[in-house]
């Protein structure tokens, strides 16, 4: 690569802590740019000022770099309205609620930050047709996540937050049906939570897992379940991309970015959409399949060394340099 004149550059992100996925976005922001982070501290108005005062004491930023389309953009676009400094918004997730109350005070920001940035990336084609903006596909560290050939896969995982709209719901229901396999559900959230455990004696629930051993898992389960709902599924799935790269099937319903990713019975599974008996029937055939799990996997994993490598974060990066170039 040849040397380059690195501007200094604000990250803004809602982060707390700068590791997994948002660690290697950061990794490929420094190979073009001096990069001063500001992290959430549980605080809004004091992450506010902090921006602020990293701005009062660098006068070498050329420009802000969001990783939130809401309050990290909201801030981002403050800052640049008092300093004049262009603002650049990394969007993965379009940040909806259930409550309707909170859903219209977060559109009526978006809409705000979107028409005063100056540049919007987003990570799936589907995003992109709901808020507009250029597309720059997620990567996976394939050094981190692989797969691991001599371990024997019993397991049937689900990593996600219990609510609602993940669909949470009806793998629920599928559970109840197939007591004879191994559950392992990973994420936080109270709906449904609460009652998966009842009456089941094959499931294992997890909190919050650091990375590592979120990986662990992963890379003892023979297939992940993604049921979310149309509605809410906006940005690209990164526990797809990452189960991809360890080897498991994806079982997905056919939603938003899910289609993006996956071909049916060519790299994963698709399913209807609030259907426990989709789920049932895509398990049931796979355990019943050998030859075709095989074709998935070796398809999956495929797909990512050619299309999901970490350079895709670099592409994201340049874009952003030769902006202000």
């Amino acid at each position: 690569m040849v040397k380059i004149n690195k501007p200094y550059a604000l990250l803004v992100t809602s982060s707390k802590n700068n590791s997994g996925v948002q660690k290697l976005r950061i990794n490929a922001y420094k190979k073009y740019f001096n990069i001063i982070v500001c992290n959430y501290n549980g605080n809004i108005i004091k992450w506010y000022i902090k921006a602020k005062n990293i701005l009062f004491n660098n006068n070498n930023v050329k420009v802000i770099i969001c990783e939130d389309i809401f309050i990290g953009g909201l801030i981002g676009i403050f800052l640049k309205k008092k300093h004049k400094i262009p603002v650049y918004i990394r969007c993965g997730g379009n940040w909806t609620y259930e409550n309707k109350i909170k859903n219209y005070i977060t559109n009526k920001i978006k809409r705000y930050v979107i028409k005063n940035c100056n540049l919007l990336l987003v990570n799936s084609i589907n995003l992109q047709n709901m808020i507009g903006g250029e597309v720059y596909i997620n990567g996976v560290d394939t050094k981190l996540f692989k797969s691991q050939t001599k371990v024997k896969r019993k397991w049937i995982g689900y990593f996600g937050r219990f609510v609602k709209n993940k669909g949470i719901k009806y793998l629920f229901r599928a559970i109840r049906h197939l007591y004879k396999e191994p559950f392992i559900l990973c994420g936080n959230g109270t709906y449904y939570k609460d009652k998966i455990g009842n009456g089941c004696t094959n499931i294992i629930i997890y909190d919050k897992l650091k990375h590592q051993t979120i990986l662990n898992v992963m890379q003892n389960c023979k297939y992940i379940i993604v049921p979310t709902l149309q509605h809410s599924f906006d940005s690209m799935p990164n526990v797809v991309l990452e189960a991809m790269s360890c080897g498991c099937i994806i079982i997905c319903t056919d939603t938003g970015p899910n289609k993006e990713i996956i071909k049916h019975k060519h790299n994963g599974f698709m399913i209807r959409q609030r259907s426990g008996d989709s789920i049932i029937g895509a398990i049931n055939i796979l355990n019943h399949d050998p030859k075709l799990r095989k074709h998935i996997v070796k398809n999956a994993l495929n797909d990512i060394k050619t299309k999901y490598s970490l350079n895709n974060y670099d592409k994201m990066a340049k874009r952003m340099y030769e902006m202000i170039r």
